[in-house]
């Protein structure tokens, strides 16, 4: 007997931790609030996920919404699936947080809405096989995928719908494949092309459309398109006239046999496998795909998995090191009230938005990840495990080892392999990682303008194009600080952009010591200007670090001068403040703008979101050149030019004898 084509429609809501309060309004009031206004007008069953971050939003600020859902989901028209509860890269994080974020999850869901979830929403549709694990131990019996996952399977196009099963150690999955051509018509095609598209599915068998609720009336132009012009009550309506059957995930699973047997290969969709590229190899893979259309094989020629990110980002990967650490601290707790606390904070740190970057800001958005490291700082603070000390390790899995310095208060961490630069300041009182600053580097984005036309409804986000800025900067090594420089003839340019390269030491791998409490580093440069040694001892007071610098030069024959940098991150921006100590004068500098200032003989750094302020005295006056780091972002509204932080390059005169420098940090409450 022939039964009509089965839709499984859903929609996945998800704003980051640490997003801006009026984003999420707009959000609510521009998506989430009206869809679920227009769905309560009909009878179409259909699927919603909606993170943790943004419950715990609507809890205080859209009840109005939590309202309809539960109206929704006791009239059995909304099924509600999970992800981890803050919404993680689930094979990103161990397989206990795994386990506890979803159980997490779950008990959010149940306490709102009283009906214990069945299926996943894979955040990212991020898949390796190990996940499997924790999922079905969570009581959880599906997961929805992109069919691209199943053609890197291999297996047939044609077949890929209802759902499939997988396993992974004897323990079973069900797995639905959202269709990649559905999921583009809707919202941005006109009723009747989705109504002719959706006539020709196949009788006897389910197809999946679950995507963005953002897509729903926040992204340009969706608002009036899906609401004011009535996109949606029009679909709504043409789910209602029988020849199609909407149906939830669940619904199915349980009257249906599956569709076959699959083992997932490690995958994302495809735009994943792209943007984690260098522009270069993403330009290359367009290419090869594009060829291959005509023989339907582009899903055997794929990009990289997501955790290149932590390779294409060492920003992202040391936060995502920082937190696996953190993660095994957490986890051996006794306490279970404490153990909970502690847990909270880490799993908001391992919310996946700032871990990444694609078309969206993500990592790019500095909010976001200052958000990550307050909360896994707040994490670290109530960690039993966490001693005072000097620990020597290889923390960030680049085969080399780092040295991090602790005093309870301050937190610090250096690589001698990278120029003895110090890649972490943070203060875990306040919160706050100081040296959270965003590398400037190529995107494939800054490289690709093309116009595309969609004459019948209405351009999707990756559809749009906009105007590149004129002036790009990249910089030509990583911005950590205390990365030391010999300085011969530099550029204007390069001083007041922060971008010294032939300069610079950071590629020079510096000898480490641990002496005590303190950590002293070395290195000799041999070039033909002569020879220059550089010792540098770093240790920690109860609220500030001190970096003791001795430079030694060796018949130079060139007037060489010294410099180091810090660069540091005014999370207000705008608000944050810059007082240079100058001779007798203070000056005030643009923390957007920057400046030059001769003879400097110390800072004071100030921003209304740290919990008071930094003082960098010098030993003796130094030149110094402060230049705001702006990167250029791709984003729903088109090109962004984003604050990433602020390079402090400071510079001796010429060196000519021995040189004993003493630079010191220090934090300070407020009124201190």
């Amino acid at each position: 007997m022939t039964s009509p084509p089965i839709l499984l429609f859903g929609i996945h809501c998800h704003q980051p931790v640490g997003n801006f309060h009026r984003v999420m309004e707009e959000a609510y009031q521009k998506a989430y609030l009206p869809f679920l206004e227009v769905a309560k007008e009909h009878q179409v069953p259909f699927a919603l996920h909606y993170s943790g971050p943004l419950i715990e939003w609507l809890e205080t600020n859209g009840h109005r919404v939590l309202n309809l859902m539960g109206e929704l989901v006791e009239r059995n028209q909304v099924e509600v699936l999970i992800s981890g509860l803050y919404e993680p890269i689930l094979p990103a994080i161990p397989s206990w947080d795994r386990l506890g974020q979803l159980e997490m999850a779950k008990e959010k869901v149940i306490s709102l809405w009283g009906k214990k979830p069945k299926g996943v929403w894979l955040t990212e549709r991020v898949w390796e096989p190990q996940i499997v694990k924790e999922i079905m131990a969570a009581g959880l019996s599906y997961v929805v995928v992109d069919d691209y996952h199943l053609l890197c399977a291999g297996i047939e196009e044609e077949k890929i719908h209802g759902y499939f099963v997988t396993e992974e150690d004897g323990e079973t999955l069900a797995i639905f494949p959202i269709s990649k051509p559905l999921r583009y018509l809707v919202p941005f095609k006109g009723i009747r092309e989705v109504k002719t598209t959706l006539q020709r599915l196949s009788t006897n068998t389910a197809y999946t459309i679950f995507d963005d609720g953002e897509k729903f009336g926040l992204w340009p132009g969706t608002h009036s398109w899906v609401y004011q012009k009535g996109w949606l009550k029009r679909f709504f309506e043409l789910l209602e006239e029988g020849w199609l059957k909407p149906s939830t995930f669940w619904e199915y699973l349980s009257k249906n046999q599956p569709t076959g047997r699959a083992y997932l290969p490690t995958a994302s969709y495809p735009e994943m496998g792209e943007w984690v590229l260098s522009p270069q190899k993403a330009k290359k893979l367009k290419e090869i795909k594009e060829n291959l259309k005509k023989e339907k094989a582009s899903a055997f020629i794929r990009g990289g998995i997501w955790k290149n990110f932590l390779v294409k980002y060492p920003e992202s990967n040391w936060l995502h090191k920082r937190m696996l650490r953190v993660s095994k601290e957490v986890k051996a707790i006794k306490v279970p009230e404490k153990k909970r606390e502690a847990q909270t904070h880490l799993y908001k740190a391992q919310c996946n938005d700032a871990y990444w970057h694609g078309v969206f800001g993500g990592l790019y958005s500095p909010h976001l990840r200052r958000a990550l490291w307050c909360q896994l700082l707040q994490a670290q603070r109530l960690v039993d495990a966490h001693n005072p000390g000097i620990i020597k390790e290889d923390l960030d899995c680049d085969g080399q080892e780092e040295i991090m310095l602790s005093n309870g208060q301050l937190f610090a961490a250096f690589k001698p392999h990278q120029g003895g630069g110090m890649v972490e300041l943070s203060h875990l009182g306040w919160c706050q990682c100081f040296t959270n600053v965003l590398t400037r580097r190529p995107e494939t984005y800054h490289f690709e303008m093309e116009k595309h036309e969609n004459k019948k409804g209405i351009p999707s986000i990756h559809e749009r194009g906009d105007s590149l800025p004129s002036k790009i900067t990249y910089d030509p090594y990583p911005k950590i600080s205390f990365l030391d420089h010999l300085l011969l003839n530099p550029s204007k340019k390069a001083l007041e952009e922060g971008t010294l390269k032939e300069e610079s030491l950071w590629r020079l791998h510096y000898l480490p010591r641990i002496n005590g409490h303190k950590v002293e580093m070395w290195v000799r440069t041999e070039s033909k200007e002569g020879e220059v040694e550089i010792s540098k001892v770093f240790s920690l007071t109860e609220n500030a670090l001190a970096a003791e610098y001795r430079i030694l030069p060796h018949a130079l024959s060139m007037p060489l001068r010294f410099g180091f940098e810090l660069n540091i991150l005014f999370p207000s921006e705008r608000f944050g403040e810059i007082r240079v100590l100058s001779g007798e004068e203070e000056r005030c500098l643009s923390v957007l703008k920057g400046g030059v200032v001769k003879g400097c003989k110390g800072l004071i750094l100030r921003d209304s979101l740290w919990g008071g302020e930094l003082k960098i005295e010098l030993g003796f006056p130094m030149d110094l050149w402060v230049s705001a780091n702006l990167s250029i972002s791709k984003s729903e509204r088109g090109f962004d030019r984003i604050y990433q932080g602020n390079t402090f390059l400071f510079a001796s005169s010429v060196l000519r004898d021995k040189m004993n420098l003493v630079v010191k940090v220090s934090c300070h409450e407020k009124g201190e």
